[in-house]
């Protein structure tokens, strides 16, 4: 036999023999492949049920935190809501459903469990595979929205006003300045006995934040809901009225939809400085306008551009307008110190009602959104007891440190400021009687409107 004859044999026989042991093998190799092949679509199944299950979790949430706000609402109604969520997009799973919500209904958590079956697990004894879904939406509102800290790093006061002040705000304004250097940097602080009083509605913070909210002394919030996006300093019943919620997600600017009121071009007036007893009109005041010496002013309706300067009332004078808006802008460098603030100082009076219709509906004071944070708005006045609408400093804080009430012969006030300071026993009353009035609330901040914001 050839040499090459030989090679021939010896590859038949060995392919015979391998043929063998090769059938051998995958009769033992098969059903592990075929569990791996198993485990592998099961897994897949489990995933997608998960990735379902947590879909519903987050609608019922959503749809049973949309029940709070209902006049009728109770826990047991939410619950309802929530069951009735699941059921409906369940497809006919067997899904077990836990609702849990605290007493004042500033939040709804579902959580559901599932038993999803498996295809190939049931071999190895495993018929099903259990998961689970949890959801929470948190609710901000629900109650119509009285302050609204905007902040959510810490805020830093850096901007007083430029003009000279009357000894008594200067005084003040320097104490202040020192208990806050002294202090962190919340979105609302009360120091002395400050108070604020607004038992219909809803008080809020957004800073992340321990001190988020700081209450000290014999100063107390006094509000239907109070939700801090952190934690608070103080003691419930003391210094908050009821428990605020804590480490609640940041809500954005309720106002930030609506637009800055159209500005005209020039100067209606520069550094208007009025000490005698007369009426004024809306326009640009450039350089800002100062109402002092005891003078009696009245301010017609229209939206007062304050530029470049501040809006300050002190030496015992008066500022009285009804229809009115103030638009606080600026166009000259910070560094000049010519800086828009609103400065009301002890002696003065103060009465001022937003326009009912127009660029500034319903909205007293507006800060341009371009301006750097930190300007300090000062309410002083002892006889500032009409503030009717909104006061909107999305960049600066309002500091109200007064002896006498704030705000409380107002139809419905509502602050809207990046951080809230109150100092020296003011106690700003914050009234919502809409129907009083025929000013409106702006768009975002109404008596109808809420928050919703859903986590995992």
């Amino acid at each position: 036999m050839s040499g090459l004859a030989r090679l021939r044999q010896a590859g038949a026989e060995f392919a015979r023999h391998s043929g063998a042991s090769v059938a051998v093998v995958f009769s033992i190799v098969a059903p592990v492949l075929l569990l791996a092949v198993g485990a592998t679509v099961d897994y897949a199944t489990a995933v997608s049920g998960k990735r379902n299950l947590q879909t519903v979790a987050d609608t019922a949430a959503l749809g049973g935190a949309q029940a709070t706000r209902l006049g009728n609402a109770t826990q047991t109604s939410v619950a309802n809501v929530v069951a009735n969520i699941v059921s409906a997009n369940a497809r006919g799973a067997a899904i077990a459903a836990a609702t849990s919500t605290p007493a004042n209904l500033s939040s709804v958590t579902v959580t559901l469990t599932q038993d999803i079956p498996t295809r190939f697990g049931a071999i190895l004894g495993m018929p099903s595979t259990r998961t689970s879904a949890t959801a929470t939406a948190k609710v901000s509102g629900g109650a119509p929205l009285c302050v609204a800290s905007l902040a959510t790093t810490d805020p830093k006061l850096a901007y007083v006003p430029s003009t000279t002040l009357d000894k008594a705000g200067a005084i003040t304004l320097a104490a202040l300045a020192i208990d806050v250097m002294l202090l962190p940097n919340p979105g609302i602080l009360m120091l002395k006995g400050a108070k604020v009083t607004s038992p219909a509605c809803h008080v809020s913070t957004n800073l992340p934040a321990l001190y988020s909210m700081i209450g000290l002394d014999t100063s107390k919030i006094t509000a239907k809901s109070i939700q801090s996006g952190g934690g608070y300093v103080g003691v419930v019943g003391l210094n908050y009225s009821s428990p605020p919620a804590t480490d609640s997600p940041a809500a954005p600017d309720p106002l930030a939809s609506i637009p800055a009121p159209v500005t005209p071009a020039g100067c209606a007036y520069t550094n208007l400085k009025v000490s005698n007893s007369t009426s004024l009109a809306a326009g640009v005041y450039c350089g800002g306008l100062h109402i002092t010496g005891g003078a009696s002013v009245t301010l017609t309706p229209g939206v007062y551009v304050i530029k470049d300067g501040p809006f300050m009332v002190d030496s015992g004078a008066s500022a009285t307008g009804n229809g009115v808006g103030f638009y606080l802008t600026a166009t000259t460098p910070v560094a000049s110190g010519n800086f828009p603030n609103i400065y009301f100082g002890s002696d003065t009076h103060i009465s001022l009602s937003a326009a009912a219709a127009g660029d500034m509906a319903g909205v007293l004071f507006f800060e341009d959104r371009a301006l750097p944070k930190g300007g300090l708005h000062a309410i002083l006045s002892n006889d500032a007891r009409n503030l009717l609408g909104t006061i909107y400093l999305s960049r600066g804080f309002l500091g109200i440190a007064s002896s006498a009430p704030v705000a409380d012969q107002s139809a419905y006030t509502i602050i809207v400021a990046d951080a809230l300071l109150l100092y020296g026993g003011p106690e700003l009353i914050l009234n919502t009687n809409y129907s009083a009035t025929a000013v409106p609330t702006p768009r975002g901040v109404g008596p109808k409107d809420s928050v919703v914001t859903l986590t995992r």
